[in-house]
């Protein structure tokens, strides 16, 4: 099996796991429709899709594999890095990515609102005890870091580094920005891709990613449980 993937390919393995995280996605809110609960303040479909959308993304990176006679393990370089120092510099590099682009972020939200934009934030569960905040740990920190790293950094900028590295930051960056569909996380998501994506290019390894990834998941989730 092959170790290299070219552009075409990358995107379009980015384009079906996003196409397939939709139909999965609606299939479910199909089936539940008139059997809706709710779960610490947000909807079962809420919870349930997010966790589907990952599942799709890992799905469609290990098929499209199989298919186009590729190793996926191999071709995103989901190996650890040798280099011990740069799991060390992760936290500060999240904090600094927060800090550096979620007041730009909020600048771009009121711009925004002013022109009479009417949508919200992410939907976020009420934390009314840790179990709630461990599942949503889970929910919206583990599997999305995981699952959006594969597919964006692993499969997409890959694939588009073979155009120029420049050209595989940034367009993975916007189309990373572009998959969570809300305008509101538009600044902050495409500065975390460009981050991301340069940790990517400099570790030679995707767990750095997967490891950053989540500790913005992290921090941003705990700072909106228990920081009001």
């Amino acid at each position: 099996m092959r170790n290299r993937i070219v552009a075409s390919e990358g995107a379009s393995t980015y384009i079906t796991g996003i196409c397939a995280a939709s139909l999965l996605g609606n299939a479910f809110v199909r089936i539940m429709v008139g059997k809706v609960g709710g779960f610490a303040g947000l909807s079962i479909i809420d919870w349930v899709v997010y966790a589907l959308m990952q599942v799709a993304f890992v799905g469609i990176v290990f098929i499209m594999g199989v298919w186009r006679k590729y190793d996926p393990i191999k071709v995103s370089r989901l190996r650890p890095s040798t280099n011990w120092k740069q799991y060390i510099l992760l936290p500060f590099i999240a904090i600094f990515t927060i800090m550096t682009f979620l007041p730009l972020a909020d600048w771009f939200a009121q711009l925004l609102y002013l022109i009479g934009y009417k949508g919200s934030g992410v939907a976020m569960p009420g934390f009314d005890n840790v179990g709630i905040y461990f599942l949503a740990l889970l929910i919206m920190a583990i599997l999305p870091a995981f699952g959006e790293e594969l597919l964006c950094r692993g499969m997409l900028q890959t694939g588009l580094n073979t155009r120029g590295v420049a050209f595989g930051v940034f367009i993975s960056a916007f189309l990373f920005s572009f998959m969570h569909a809300n305008p509101l996380q538009t600044i902050h998501q495409f500065g975390l891709g460009v981050v991301l994506a340069l940790v990517y290019i400099l570790s030679g390894s995707l767990l750095p990613c997967i490891l950053l990834h989540f500790l913005n998941n992290f921090i941003t989730l705990t700072i909106s449980a228990y920081i009001p």
